[in-house]
Formats: structure tokens, C-alpha cells, sequence
């Protein structure tokens, strides 16, 4: 599985350098047309046969990871057959896959594609989620792709809208909205003055805002190069801003955004398939390992290994008893001894033998009243 994914880096690795070469071709032939418009039949012409050469590169590095990718879908079948039918039998997947679809959908604010989904009712969509969650959806959809084309107005407006909460919050994701527009509007134009009155008219009312922030954002006015069409090194700017990093922006206000409107910062669904290719490989080698074909989960809850998951994935405490060795439940909490020391509920009861006697603490010699005992909760 990893030699595929190696595969899949360096292929996007390739793509991108032929895209590069491209990028460089048409800047490289548009300064020759300035600077000889006489010769433009054959710079045209030369410019249209490199175009050629790289789509027909382009073509060969998809013919070849596509490939590659059925060679994995071959792959995966043959290490487990029939795992995908044996997993919606087991756990009744077949139920919920058309609402989990849908609900994806709707979350990338594609109603149209949800509505087509086979199995799901949108009449009862409501008892499901409500029509404020659609509309949420959608808003932020609008937003992001207004974040593409570098344009916060839809993010400034949302934001303005919700001042106090984000106030409550104590969210600084206004001042950073603004910031971002600010400096957006300096490097194109190269004006202190309109990036002056762009903070009079916006961040007068930001009480509470970070004091450092604005010293930096005022400071670069002085710094900024007042020429746009010199390529100039931006270094002393950039040691009082910073970079722009749009991709970190545009985090911060998803994650803002879906708290204060009751949403996944991303859909369910994505998020099962993201942990679900993580988790391949391992599962991969413990399927070689047991020499078993696939066994549905033993509750339905646990897998048959341990997937160490990036902490981006961890959403719940979890509590692992170092006597049992076994996750706590709802019916098996953790329980905190005497001493400190924490077990499960059913480890306790089998060292007091199901009594309300005594028990020693498998960790220290102190002893401990299972009555003493106290629930844990994450």
C-alpha cells in the first residue's frame, strides 16, 4: 500500500513540474511578443508545439496513474474479498449509506447531487437535519469559494453579522478578516493611505483587539514598497506581517464558522473515508498476518488492531485499563482508586471478587474500599 502512495506523491510531483513548464512557456513567449511583435507567427507556432509536447506528457502521467490505480483496486480486492459486503451486512450500513451520502452532499453544498441519492426521503429530510443546517452548509460553500478568488467580503460580512458571538468567544477571527483585506489591498496597490482609511472605517470598533497586531499591520504601511510594477524583496515587510497564509485563514474561519452554527468542521463522510485509507495499510498487514480472510468487527464498535490515527482524527478520551487491557464502556467506566490509580469497573469488581471487601491496588500496596472508588469521565 505505501509503494502506491509513494507512487500517487511522485506522480503529483510530476504533474506539477510539467505545469510549471508550462507556466514558464506562455510567460516566456508573451515577453518574446512585447518585446518583437514582428515575429509572432513563429513564436506562436514554436509556443504551440511545446504546448503539444507537454499535453501529450501530461497525457502519458495520467495514462500511467490510472494504472496504477487499477493495479490497487486489484490489489485491495485480492487482500480482502468481499470485506466491504460483509461489513454493511454486519453493522447495517445499507441503513444509514444513502442519508450519509446526502448529508455529505448537502455539506459541500451540493442539494441538487443530495436530492438524487436513492433511498433518502426529503420530506422527512427535517427530522434529520433541519433546514437552518442546509442553509449553513450553503453559506459557507459560497464563502469558501469566494475565499479562492482572494475575496473576504462574504467572510467580513458573516463575521460582522456575528460580532458578539465571536466576542463571547473570544474569537479574534474579525480583526484577522480584516488584516488579511488589508494587506490584500497594499500589495496590489502599494497606498498607506487607502489602507489607512480601510482600518478607520473597520477597525475602530474592534474593542478588545490584540494590541501587537494592529502595531504590526500599521508598521508595514511604512515598510511596504511604494513601486508595483518593481519586484521588490518584501523580507522587512513580511518580519512585521508575516506570511499570508490564506490555507491557515481560511482553517480558522471553517473551524469559527462550524461551532457557532452547529456544524462538522468537515463532512462525516470524509472524514470516515480520510481515516478509513489511513488505516488501510495497517489493516492490510494484519490481514497477512492472521492468514484469515476479513471478520466483521467483534461489537461493532472496536477493529481487531490498533490504528494510531493522527491527533486531528482523535475526537474522544479514551481509557484503556492496564489490567484488562480493554477500552471502557458505558457499562465498564473507569474508576478512580484510593490511591490514585485508575482501572476499569470490572477489573475492580473481579479483584474484590464481586464483594464490597478490601482490594489491593495492583500498581502500589495500598488497599482500597471499593465503596471509596470513584467514576471517571472524559
Amino acid at each position: 500500500m505505501s509503494f502506491y502512495l509513494n507512487e500517487e506523491q511522485t506522480i503529483s510531483g510530476k504533474c506539477l513540474d510539467v505545469l510549471d513548464k508550462l507556466e514558464t512557456l506562455i510567460q516566456g513567449t508573451r515577453t518574446c511578443l512585447n518585446n518583437d511583435p514582428s515575429n509572432s507567427r513563429t513564436l506562436l507556432q514554436s509556443c504551440t508545439e511545446k504546448v503539444t509536447e507537454l499535453q501529450t506528457s501530461m497525457e502519458q502521467i495520467e495514462k500511467k496513474y490510472n494504472s496504477k490505480l487499477n493495479k490497487l483496486s486489484k490489489e485491495f480486492e485480492k487482500k480482502c474479498p468481499n470485506a466491504l459486503d460483509k461489513v454493511i451486512e454486519t453493522n447495517g450500513v445499507h441503513v444509514y449509506l444513502p442519508m450519509l451520502l446526502a448529508d455529505h452532499y448537502v455539506r459541500i453544498g451540493d442539494m441538487e447531487l443530495a436530492k438524487a441519492v436513492k433511498g433518502v426521503n426529503f420530506n422527512d429530510w427535517d427530522d434529520y437535519q433541519s433546514a437552518e443546517y442546509s442553509e449553513a452548509c450553503k453559506l459557507l460553500n459560497l464563502i469558501m469559494e469566494r475565499f479562492s478568488l482572494f475575496d473576504l467580503k462574504p467572510a467580513i460580512e458573516w463575521a460582522k453579522d456575528n460580532h458578539d458571538i465571536l466576542m463571547e468567544r473570544g474569537s479574534n477571527l474579525t480583526l484577522l478578516l480584516h488584516k488579511f483585506e488589508c494587506l490584500h489591498i497594499l500589495m496590489e496597490t502599494r497606498d498607506p493611505v487607502r489602507c489607512m482609511q480601510y482600518c478607520r472605517k473597520n477597525l475602530t470598533n474592534l474593542q478588545g483587539a490584540d494590541l501587537s497586531e494592529l502595531q504590526s499591520l500599521f508598521m508595514s504601511f511604512l515598510l511596504v514598497p511604494k513601486s508595483p510594477n518593481v519586484s521588490d524583496d518584501m523580507s522587512s515587510l513580511q518580519e512585521y506581517i508575516g506570511e499570508l497564509d490564506w490555507d491557515r485563514l481560511k482553517d480558522t474561519f471553517t473551524s469559527e464558522y462550524c461551532k457557532i452554527n452547529g456544524l462538522p468542521v468537515e463532512s462525516p463522510l470524509q472524514t470516515v473515508l480520510d481515516v478509513g485509507t489511513f488505516a488501510l495499510t495497517a489493516y492490510i498487514k494484519f490481514s497477512k498476518i492472521s492468514s484469515k480472510n476479513f471478520q466483521p468487527l467483534n461489537d461493532g464498535l472496536t477493529m481487531p488492531m490498533d490504528i494510531d490515527l493522527p491527533e486531528k482524527y482523535r475526537y474522544h478520551s479514551l481509557f484503556i485499563c492496564p489490567v484488562s487491557k480493554q477500552q471502557s464502556t458505558a457499562d465498564n467506566p473507569p474508576m478512580l482508586l484510593a490511591c490514585g490509580h485508575a482501572i476499569s469497573k470490572n477489573s475492580m469488581l473481579h479483584l474484590t471478587q464481586n464483594s464490597h471487601r478490601k482490594c489491593k491496588c495492583p500498581y502500589c500496596p495500598i488497599e482500597t474500599n471499593p465503596s471509596d472508588a470513584m467514576q471517571l469521565y472524559f
